[in-house]
């Protein structure tokens, strides 16, 4: 569940996002295959459909590229070079071109998610934004709908310093315009934010304020509790991998998670004037499926309170 709108009581209108346990979207949804209840009453549903398969979305990508990112394991270095230059080895490719290296570090990994994210499948008419940071915002491109543009900024990226990550993600959120069409932010860091003037709350509060989704991938070794908390807060998810190697596949699953939210439109069965916090339970008819979230509560605005 992201979002309750109680705004034409008695109507509701919650937005959730349905996908199963292998965490793959449900592209289609009836009225028969869901329960709505309201402190404990069955609620009316009155529709329910997709409103994200088809809708344009504005998406801000932000990568990290502190200089972590181009850490690569000693055993790999080591089989490429022996034991003896193992250490010297990512000095002699900085020296002589990183972007020549003769392996894959967790940045290139980053990469090419990115661009399996931006040209696998169809964007439709969505829009695109990109920031790069490390120590501070580095490049950017504004929003877009040509991906070819934020895939040549990509492949300039290279790796530098420290981490700054939620000031790349206020950056991002203040690069986007406020409208209509819905927005998410797309973040990867691969450590503990160590430069930041931001904090995670002002991160939450920023991205509420602006109707802004958050989806983070942490890699590595990141604190993994504020990155959880501003997904969370925000209606996006978490994603955890210690291997850049999946990087690609989180990145499609996002883009399909992104396209797999849903509007239900119910009535509600509250006839208490004197109760005004109402306790939402979401259940499947179909008990495989389930809800990671599947209770909110939400208070009653004051033109409800006068009309019951």
């Amino acid at each position: 569940v992201i979002r309750v709108y109680p705004d034409s009581f008695p109507q509701v209108s919650v937005m959730f996002q349905a996908q199963n346990e292998f965490g793959m979207p449900i592209w289609e949804m009836s009225n028969d295959e869901l329960n709505v209840t309201e402190n404990g009453l069955d609620c009316e549903i009155i529709r329910i459909r997709n409103i994200s398969k088809e809708r344009p979305v504005n998406i801000g990508l932000v990568l990290d590229a502190s200089g972590s990112m181009a850490q690569v394991s000693e055993d790999e270095l080591e089989e490429l070079f022996g034991q003896a230059f193992r250490d010297s080895a990512n000095y002699y490719w900085w020296s002589r071109g990183y972007d020549q290296k003769p392996w894959k570090d967790p940045l290139d990994h980053a990469k090419t998610g990115l661009k399996s994210f931006l040209t696998e499948e169809t964007l439709g008419k969505d829009s695109l934004q990109l920031v790069v940071f490390s120590q501070q915002v580095l490049s950017t491109v504004s929003l877009t709908a040509n991906a070819k543009s934020i895939i040549d900024v990509i492949d300039t990226v290279m790796p530098f310093t420290n981490t700054a990550f939620y000031d790349a993600l206020i950056e991002s959120m203040n690069m986007l315009p406020q409208g209509s069409s819905e927005t998410v932010l797309v973040a990867l860091t691969d450590g503990n934010d160590n430069q930041s003037v931001s904090n995670d709350q002002g991160v939450i509060k920023l991205a509420n304020q602006r109707n802004v989704k958050i989806y983070i991938i942490g890699l590595g070794f990141v604190n993994a509790a504020p990155l959880e908390l501003i997904a969370e807060n925000t209606g996006g998810f978490f994603h955890y991998t210690d291997k850049p190697e999946q990087l690609t596949e989180i990145y499609r699953n996002i883009k399909k998670q992104i396209r797999s939210v849903y509007q239900v439109d119910y009535v509600t069965a509250h006839d208490d004037e004197d109760v005004t916090n109402m306790d939402i339970r979401f259940s499947f008819v179909n008990d495989t499926l389930r809800f990671l979230n599947n209770e909110i509560e939400y208070h009653l605005p004051a033109e409800a309170v006068e009309y019951i």
